[in-house]
């Protein structure tokens, strides 16, 4: 069976060859040096999972990350921040940019295979909620079979969480969803950061902006799916 691909990106070119040492015998390796280079990578190659390392010169790892989520092309992928800086401020800003995944250094080199192939296991099956490959809602159709939505025919892909937290909310249309639900969905036992969910409901709101569905929030309280009233 042919093996992930596991795109590793840092500007010293020892790390590189240090990561691929520890990564090879059980991923197939792809190598960037800096945070555009990884980029245009990221779009050709499609790899399974990237380890970007945070501080780089030039275009540091934060940004780097939220240029990808901003891709088409790698929105979807699981991205792991690697970096010798374990501040909580930084960790919040590398979970706002997108980031999957946070691990400081030093590591075990278990640590990492393991936070790898738990991001694999977690990607989304790509199983329908109903009998058909596809989801209705007025306008908006989700697409299970390739993690997109329609809009009036205009496809948009979804990144993992974009589309967990949809498929969740979808099966769950109509009913209040807690932000614990939500959260328990998502990411299991592996929950980031308290406030992990944001930038990925904030990302989903707007791709729902044209569309029939709504995303509510409820303070304090959840979020739901919901018909919008499109009499006006």
């Amino acid at each position: 069976m042919k093996r992930p691909t596991v795109l590793i990106v840092d500007d010293e070119s020892y790390i590189r060859e240090f990561l691929a040492q520890i990564l090879s015998e059980h991923f197939r390796i792809a190598f960037a040096k800096d945070g555009k280079e990884a980029i245009e990578i990221a779009k050709s190659a499609k790899p399974a999972v990237i380890v970007l390392d945070v501080l780089m010169p030039g275009q540091n790892g934060i940004e780097t990350c939220k240029k990808l989520r901003e891709q088409r092309e790698s929105e979807g992928i699981p991205v792991i921040l690697l970096t010798a800086v374990n501040e909580p401020e930084q960790r919040i800003k590398a979970f706002n940019a997108g980031a999957d995944d946070y691990l400081a250094k030093p590591f075990l080199p278990e640590e990492l295979i393991a936070r790898i192939n738990r991001k694999l296991e977690k990607t989304p099956a790509r199983q329908p909620v109903s009998k058909e490959n596809e989801f209705r809602l007025g306008n908006l159709k989700l697409q299970f079979d390739d993690l997109s939505i329609e809009v009036d025919g205009v496809k948009c892909e979804l990144g993992q969480v974009e589309y967990k937290i949809l498929n969740f909310l979808l099966k769950k249309r109509g009913e209040l969803v807690s932000r614990q639900e939500l959260n328990d969905y998502v990411w299991g036992d592996e929950l980031p950061s308290d406030r992990a969910l944001d930038p990925h409901i904030t990302a989903l709101r707007k791709k729902l902006q044209k569309s029939h569905g709504e995303l509510k929030t409820v303070y304090g309280k959840g979020y739901s799916i919901i018909l919008k009233d499109m009499e006006n």
